[in-house]
């Protein structure tokens, strides 16, 4: 079993605190609710890994659980495909409707 790793993390923290910033930022512009569920589902998850990675370099242990950690990234993508689907819900009724 591999140890978690901090810097990966922290590289996925920011790689999602981007695209969750930059998915509140458009849905603010354009006034989307789509975006603005999928960018609060990516920062909240960017702040999980934040928070478990500082954890992490501080004492060597995550600071949740795997499975804990699984449920809240698991819970975090389904939000973030129910914002997807928001937002492109009127372009689904189109092809089927």
């Amino acid at each position: 079993m591999s140890r978690p790793s901090s810097s990966a993390n922290f590289l996925f923290a920011a790689v999602l605190g981007f695209l969750g910033a930059f998915n509140l930022a458009t849905g603010i512009v354009r006034g989307v609710p789509g975006d603005l569920v999928s960018g609060l589902a990516a920062a909240i998850y960017a702040i999980v890994l934040l928070r478990d990675g500082v954890h992490l370099q501080k004492t060597g242990k995550p600071a949740l659980s795997q499975a804990k950690m699984t449920r809240v990234g698991l819970a975090c993508l389904a939000l973030y495909f129910f914002g997807v689907l928001i937002e492109r819900a009127p372009e689904m009724f189109d092809v089927f409707g």
